[in-house]
């Protein structure tokens, strides 16, 4: 049975070098890399309109104490 184990294990060392290989002459990341880029800054755009548009009444400060922060 140990035997069997090691052959299904392959060395740490081999498929290393063959995923660097396959994926540098790989076109398809760069095209993923500017459409995640391009939906983060809008996740970001979103972001900054909604703090905007937020009131201090919006923003909830029923857990925050500064008092007992600064005493310690």
């Amino acid at each position: 049975e140990e035997e069997k184990e090691r052959e299904v294990t392959p060395p740490p060392a081999s498929p290393v070098p063959a995923v660097l290989t396959q994926k540098s002459p790989s076109p398809v990341p760069e095209p993923v890399q500017t459409v995640s880029k391009s939906a983060e800054e809008k996740a970001f755009l979103d972001l900054e309109d909604d703090l905007d548009n937020m009131e201090l009444d919006d923003i909830d400060t029923t857990d925050i104490n500064l008092d007992d922060e600064l005493s310690d």
